[in-house]
């Protein structure tokens, strides 16, 4: 019975699909090219409150303009393109 069980593993391990390198490292590629994106949309964001502050805008108040501007545009930190 055990060596049944054992086959049926075996097997099971077979039929699935394994993975190519290149689709691996396409996958890498995404996610780093997505982390990129949030990164940078952040920096951007960061420095549009810098620019509201200079112009005499509150922290609390420029982060929410900035914020609704994300919003307004369609866009939010965690939507990549």
């Amino acid at each position: 019975m055990p060596d049944a069980k054992r086959i049926e593993k075996l097997e099971a391990e077979k039929i699935q699909p394994k993975k190519l390198p290149d689709e691996r490292m396409f996958q890498d590629d995404v996610i780093k090219d997505a982390l990129r994106k949030f990164v940078l949309r952040a920096l951007a964001q960061r420095a549009q409150v810098r620019d509201l502050v200079a112009k005499e805008f509150s922290q609390q108040r420029a982060r929410v303009a900035v914020r609704m501007g994300a919003w307004r545009s369609g866009t939010s930190a965690m939507t990549t393109g």
